[in-house]
């Protein structure tokens, strides 16, 4: 697609497509949204990629208290692990669609229970992203233009709450940034969570979905190295719902694999 976004990215796993509810199993600290993270320049992506190949050859899910006291609880009630892995699959299988992000926790949870150890291998992908740069918000400027009319949308989608009232103010402001304004939908969508984990993490999934309903496919920031000089190469986060636009061009950094039905996909190992 002409004005498409060519990106860069980094996993733990390897893959042959993107997929929403695996959001959180690999770097996991989504500071700016609830998304799929890529970057513009490659050199950002091998920081990450350094990062996951100095775990390997194992990397252990380091499970979210809430998440291992749920399983704990349906193993009590099922009364054996085979009944309390059925129901979180079932559950699983039914939030797969309608919440994906709920789903993930279901996952982990049965994940939990077995006892896994996640095998890590790391995996560099060049990928096209079919929106052009401009639909993303731009959370380094002001909200303004429809993107401001997106945020306001988010907001009003939110609880009835004084921060949602706090939202809307800031978001009419022309000089407040979008970020600030993406921190306060956070707040507005789940006030009273706002400081816990399990409620940031819900928050931004909820202020992602809104968005992305509003015609807002994700967000764009200037990486570290670009940050203090204001200009230069981006970060994207892809919100859910927009898997389906992410293509893999190519994906490298392990050794060569006999390719199946995905066979589109180059695998290379460069030197190093």
């Amino acid at each position: 697609m002409r004005g498409a976004i060519r990106a860069y990215h980094a996993s733990p796993h390897n893959f042959a497509k993107f997929d929403a509810s695996k959001i959180g199993t690999g770097e996991g600290e989504q500071a700016y949204g609830h998304g799929l993270y890529f970057a513009q320049s490659p050199a950002v992506m091998e920081e990450y990629y350094k990062n996951f190949k100095a775990a390997a050859p194992v990397q252990r899910k380091a499970f979210n208290p809430i998440v291992t006291e749920h399983a704990d609880e349906v193993l009590r009630r099922q009364g054996n692990l085979a009944a309390a892995l059925k129901e979180l699959r079932d559950d699983f299988d039914y939030l797969s669609q309608s919440s994906p992000h709920e789903a993930t926790q279901y996952r982990d949870a049965m994940d939990y229970l077995l006892g896994s150890a996640r095998p890590s291998r790391p995996t560099r992908y060049e990928v096209e992203i079919d929106y052009p740069e401009a639909t993303l918000l731009d959370l380094d400027a002001p909200a303004t233009g429809p993107h401001k009319a997106a945020l306001l949308e988010a907001a009003f989608d939110a609880p009835q709450n004084k921060w949602q009232q706090m939202a809307i103010e800031e978001i009419a402001s022309r000089s407040t940034p979008s970020q600030v304004a993406m921190g306060s939908l956070m707040r507005a969508h789940n006030a009273e969570k706002a400081n816990k984990m399990a409620g940031r993490m819900s928050s931004q999934a909820a202020v992602a979905d809104s968005l992305f309903r509003a015609g807002v496919p994700g967000a764009r920031y200037f990486d570290q190295v670009s940050r203090s000089a204001g200009q230069g190469t981006r970060n994207y986060v892809m919100f859910p719902g927009t898997e389906d636009s992410i293509s893999i061009l190519r994906k490298y950094g392990l050794l060569p694999a006999t390719l199946g039905a995905e066979g589109l996909v180059n695998q290379q190992q460069p030197g190093e």
